[in-house]
């Protein structure tokens, strides 16, 4: 009976051990109040992507689609979860001014919150969040884990564009992170001395 406990007592901690060897990147806080653009969700999975628009394949990971004549493109992780979208709407040809950029701030506040920098018309406005991070091959260091910029710019044809970018890299480790775990530990099972 003690002999059962003992082993029972061995692989609860040996699971915790196992556990602890695998990293996690918890999604803790957000840049913004919304994660997504135009329905386009930070984590959503390719093919849930796929539902709202056919998805075109691009190069690695790296997809594009057009919906309501806006074009994006979008990251995905290894696991297929979207980390990165990006976005591009044609607005017509004319001079963005302060009072323009003063309309799309309230809009953008409206859905995305308050911008830690807004710079607009002739820069971006940005959101973001920087945390320490934990990696298991150099340790804790500051990086910035959620981003999302808004910015004006010029198409070709002189209209004027506006450009979204939002990304959570914590996605991409976290996924990265799980994928690693079992031949890791595989790995570690292997070694003899």
């Amino acid at each position: 009976m003690k002999l059962a406990v003992v082993a029972m007592a061995l692989t609860i901690l040996s699971a915790g051990q196992t556990q602890a060897s695998c990293p996690s990147f918890k999604i803790t806080r957000s840049a913004t109040l919304a994660r997504d653009i135009n329905g386009i969700s930070l984590g959503m999975r390719l093919a849930d992507v796929n539902q709202i628009a056919p998805v075109s394949h691009l190069a690695f990971n790296t997809y594009s689609l057009e919906m309501n004549d806006i074009k994006y493109t979008v990251e995905v992780s290894p696991l297929g979860r979207v980390f990165q979208i990006n976005s591009a709407q044609k607005l017509g040809k004319f001079v963005p001014d302060r009072p323009f950029a003063a309309k799309l701030t309230a809009k953008l506040v409206a859905k995305y919150g308050k911008p830690r920098l807004n710079e607009l018309p002739g820069a971006p406005a940005i959101w973001s969040v920087t945390e320490p991070v934990d990696f298991p091959n150099t340790g804790t260091v500051p990086r910035t884990t959620n981003y999302f910029s808004a910015m004006l710019s010029s198409s070709n044809d002189g209209e004027v564009v506006l450009d979204l970018m939002m990304q959570d890299f914590r996605i991409l480790w976290q996924d990265r992170a799980k994928l690693n775990c079992a031949p890791a530990r595989k790995g570690g099972r292997r070694t003899h001395f």
